[in-house]
């Protein structure tokens, strides 16, 4: 996961497209946990600034509390989420946002690539979410 640079950030938030940024600090752990669980899933596009090193980026975002997922598109803020999240719920909530493709998708996009597409239909049942 790529980290901002620089204590205003500018550069991340003047990004073409849509990525997000999420915002911690190195003594809040569920920042931390997140950070790494989202820092597994490298095609995602988020960014990880620390409130402490980027005060001004995280004033422009309007973080009020720790973690924070901000959605941008073009630089400006759409979408954001508060607290600690379950990184599923994360992905799903970049998908309705069109920047991650939905846990189904991905799934069905698995069994397909190990040949068995013949499960589909058990990957609709729940039994992919192991995947």
């Amino acid at each position: 996961m790529e980290q901002i640079q620089g204590t205003d950030g500018t550069a991340a938030l003047c990004r073409p497209g849509p990525y997000a940024i999420l915002y911690g600090a190195s003594w809040c752990q569920a920042s931390l946990r997140l950070r790494d669980a989202l820092a597994a899933h490298p095609t995602l596009p988020v960014l990880w600034a620390d409130v402490e090193a980027c005060p001004a980026a995280a004033a422009r975002d309007g973080v009020q509390g720790l973690p924070t997922l901000v959605l941008h598109r073009d630089g400006t803020p759409i979408a954001r989420r508060i607290g600690m999240q379950d990184v599923d719920e994360i992905i799903d909530w970049l998908a309705d946002h069109g920047i991650a493709e939905p846990r189904t998708v991905r799934r069905r996009g698995i069994l397909e690539r190990l040949g068995a597409a013949a499960l589909l239909g058990i990957a609709d049942a729940g039994v992919a979410q192991k995947i």
